[in-house]
């Protein structure tokens, strides 16, 4: 049987660790095979950064795709391939950094674990 931590918290009143909860379950005979994290969101949106577009024009080889530079508290700024409608210069935005992939979106509340590249010739940067 799979219990949250949380919920067990809500109905023991205790101030124990993880560890020591799981001391004594163990203790009072209910085996605990092991502990799993759960994220609401893959990564815990590690690599998330709040940033604002600088500039966007449209991309020369695409009816849709836009290339921005995006100032996330670095020295230089971030060259993305975008793909949203709405995106443009003055926007704040969430950009999903990794140092060898980047993937922009205009919220926070969709982000794409999808590898960055070359887009239409352009790479993210």
């Amino acid at each position: 049987m799979k219990i949250s931590y949380q919920w067990l918290k809500r109905y023991i009143d205790t101030d124990l660790e993880l560890d020591e909860i799981l001391t004594v379950l163990t203790d009072i005979g209910l085996e605990v095979d092991g502990v799993e994290r759960f994220e609401s969101v893959r990564g815990g949106l590690e690599g998330v950064v709040v940033g604002e577009v600088l500039t966007c024009t449209d991309h020369p080889d695409s009816d849709h795709l836009h290339l921005t530079e995006v100032a996330v508290g670095r020295e230089e700024p971030l060259k993305i391939v975008c793909g949203a409608p709405n995106v443009a210069a003055g926007r704040i935005c969430s950009a999903y950094q990794r140092w060898e992939n980047i993937f922009y979106r205009p919220t926070a509340a969709l982000l794409s674990g999808r590898r960055g590249g070359k887009r239409r010739g352009e790479g993210n940067r």
